[in-house]
């Protein structure tokens, strides 16, 4: 063996080498076995380890696994008084609303040609909104959960509650009732669990103090009392 041979591998002499690789130099051991490229730049060790690594499992199999569309469809609270509303809206429509409307085209098409007709195009604009009206009340109603009053804290603000709050910088009072979002009417002090107001009280209890951010800034309010 020559002195710029090194040991041998298997029985074969190999001498040493330097290999190279994107500007990197990696001596390789006379006593090291025979390497590739991929293996000197970390290659054959990756695919080790992932042929021997568990596989990881996939999200069906997994407790807490992502919901199915059917499961994300979005979940409308509501209250029972709120849910009795809009059923009597729906059926106020497609009885009522419905046999007006048709009664009106049907008048309007009496009035000669339809293209210049504005009467006949406002009685279609009606029908137009009343049928969207309808399925938009049948799809919220399916969706629809009421929240029972068996199944609320009293001590918490919930669907339902009337909260008073106090304006912790001018010294104000107000009282809202919280409702689901299809019944908020904010003229008549009805607001969403979903507005800013709605959901920083949402779950609190007599004496907290939340803060609401609006477009005049951060607004501190502390809940005084709460009444179902």
């Amino acid at each position: 063996m020559t002195p710029d041979e090194g040991p041998t591998y298997n029985g074969a002499p190999r001498r040493s080498r330097i290999r190279r690789g994107r500007g990197t130099k990696l001596k390789v051991s006379p006593s090291s076995p025979p390497i590739g490229r991929k293996a000197a730049m970390g290659g054959g060790f990756a695919k080790r380890a992932k042929a021997g690594s568990r596989p990881r499992p996939s999200a069906k199999g997994r407790e807490g696994a992502a919901p199915s569309m059917a499961e994300r469809e979005r979940e409308v609270l509501l209250t029972a008084d709120g849910v009795r509303k809009l059923e009597q809206e729906l059926e106020e429509l497609k009885t009522e609303r419905r046999r007006q409307v048709a009664e009106r085209i049907k008048v309007a098409r009496e009035f000669g040609d339809l293209s210049e007709n504005s009467e006949y195009e406002a009685a279609k604009n009606e029908q137009a909104f009343v049928e969207g009206r309808i399925l938009t009340l049948e799809n919220l109603l399916r969706s629809a959960r009421i929240v029972q009053d068996s199944e609320v804290d009293p001590h918490r603000v919930n669907l339902g509650t009337t909260v008073t709050l106090r304006d912790l910088d001018s010294g104000e009072m107000m009282e809202y009732t919280i409702v689901g979002s299809s019944e908020a009417d904010p003229l008549h002090n009805r607001i969403s669990y979903e507005c800013p107001v709605g959901r920083a009280v949402f779950g609190q209890v007599t004496g907290s103090t939340v803060e609401v951010r609006t477009p005049g800034g951060p607004a501190r309010y502390e809940i005084v009392a709460l009444a179902r």
